[in-house]
């Protein structure tokens, strides 16, 4: 079982309010889509053409960060602005899914914490 399929399961098991993707390739959101979670998918990207392609999957809600120098970084933005604009609150449990893409379709981080 890969951490994409895990993480997805977790999305469902616990009190998971959003997922977070942070990722240079952005495959990452599209495994994490494929599984449907019944939580929004918010995926944080660096590419503006990225962001037309990511709005086409399911669930999948794309923010634009050019500044962010690494996959940390998007994800302490997008959690950041999300929290700003009320998408989620200080006490949610998110589930985070970022890193690159393995050739046996594993993600180097999966991480389960409170915005």
């Amino acid at each position: 079982m890969n951490k994409t399929t895990i993480a997805n399961q977790l999305a469902r098991a616990t009190d998971v309010k959003a997922v977070i993707v942070a990722s240079a390739d952005d495959r990452v959101a599209s495994l994490v889509s494929h599984y449907r979670p019944e939580v929004p998918i918010f995926v944080a990207s660096r590419k503006e053409k990225a962001m037309y392609q990511l709005n086409m999957l399911w669930g999948v809600r794309p923010q634009l960060f050019t500044k962010a120098k690494n996959e940390r970084e998007l994800v302490e933005e997008l959690i950041r602005q999300l929290l700003e604009n009320g998408s989620i609150k200080k006490e949610n449990t998110i589930l985070v899914v970022a890193g690159k893409i393995s050739p046996d379709d594993q993600v180097q981080l999966t991480e389960l914490r409170r915005a």
